[in-house]
């Protein structure tokens, strides 16, 4: 018997020794209710199975090692060369080198799409396409660029040396690209790289770099995310509230959120698909303009700039517009209501304000039509 069976074995006589005491070892065809017999019976069969399996294990092993020193002990019966066979050398694997990745952000190469007839360069080995474009740039004395990487069959990225020369070429596109690659237009660089994501709620949001983290490891895809992510507005202070309930108006408990991603290409991904996942949720997304967006004190209530940047040093009432030293003054203010921005009879907060409609309609103008020109350049349907 092998050492493993002989040391299961010798388990077994142990268990039977140490409970000889309190019970015979009973038959196969023998019932008892005591806890040792009970014991013994579910012992001894998986045993039995363990060494009979250790044993076929071990003949198995004890015949391939006879094996094997048998065929070490062989002598070579022929040291005859064996017939020579030709041998075909390899085929050399022809492959398509790759073009570099694009570079991000998205501001440093340019998107030339074709909405008609695509020219015939556009098919082109990619060597041929910027030795085709150097070309003219040279003869114009602008930039050239470094390679380029078709996008689809109706548009291609081309990428110059730096974000700078981009920007050249975005202007000078009048001069040589209709040389290059007639009747196609190019996207405007891309500098709106801002995602809003609307009906975040404040109760879920406890620290910025927490939604950060959550947003990039639920969309991947669309990561990562620079610095931290900024309300839109932010939630209401205990004293802003106060002042909110007190115009007879319900604070608001959800608001939109910033996301600066690493370019535009990815907030197109975004908006094609309309909504993000984020805090168990999927809200929808839309372009940010954090530059478009109407900014309102809390300090001299004016708009234009935030309680940061105010440089009145006496805050005003955002009822009665007079200067206050408390700014709890608000809260609890019974004079008459006077609106600091037009003189109407409002709170300088209202959304009544003709100031604040002005406002609105011009940034509103503004944002539709950037808008439009990024959709028009989005690389998505």
């Amino acid at each position: 018997q092998s050492s493993i069976t002989q040391e299961s074995w010798k388990i077994l006589s142990a268990i039977q020794e140490r409970l000889a005491n309190h019970v015979t070892i009973i038959r196969e065809s023998e019932t008892t209710s005591s806890f040792s017999a009970l014991l013994l019976q579910a012992v001894t069969p998986a045993l039995k199975q363990l060494s009979e399996k250790s044993e076929a294990q071990h003949k198995a092993i004890t015949s391939l090692s006879k094996e094997v020193a048998s065929v070490k002990t062989d002598k070579v019966l022929s040291y005859a060369p064996a017939a020579a066979t030709t041998v075909k050398p390899p085929a050399p694997l022809i492959t398509k080198p790759k073009p570099p990745p694009l570079p991000s952000p998205s501001n440093e190469r340019i998107l030339v799409r074709f909405d008609g007839d695509v020219p015939p360069l556009s098919d082109a080995p990619y060597s041929e396409i910027v030795a085709a474009v150097n070309k003219h740039l040279v003869g114009l004395s602008l930039p050239t660029v470094l390679y380029a990487v078709k996008q689809n069959a109706s548009s291609i990225f081309l990428v110059p040396a730096s974000a700078a020369d981009t920007q050249i070429l975005d202007k000078e596109w009048a001069r040589w690209g209709h040389g290059v690659f007639p009747g196609a237009r190019i996207a405007p660089v891309a500098l709106h790289s801002h995602l809003q994501v609307n009906g975040v709620l404040f109760r879920d949001v406890t620290d910025m770099k927490d939604l950060k983290r959550e947003f990039e490891l639920c969309n991947p895809d669309l990561g990562p995310v620079t610095g931290l992510p900024t309300w839109v507005n932010r939630p209401p202070s205990e004293t802003q509230t106060a002042a909110i309930l007190a115009g007879g108006r319900k604070p608001k408990v959800a608001g939109s959120v910033y996301f600066l991603l690493q370019s535009r290409d990815k907030v197109d991904l975004a908006l094609s698909r309309g909504r993000v996942v984020l805090c168990s949720t999927s809200p929808m997304v839309e372009r940010g303009f954090p530059h478009l967006r109407i900014s309102q004190c809390w300090g001299c209530h004016k708009y234009g700039h935030t309680r940061a940047r105010c440089n009145v040093k006496k805050p005003s009432c955002i009822v009665c517009a007079s200067p206050v030293s408390d700014p709890s003054h608000s809260a609890s203010c019974s004079g008459p209501v006077s609106c600091l921005n037009c003189g109407g009879k409002h709170r300088a907060d209202s959304y009544s304000c003709p100031k604040r409609r002005e406002l609105t309609l011009v940034l509103a103008a503004r944002m539709k039509e950037l808008q439009e020109s990024l959709d028009k350049s989005s690389i998505y349907p």
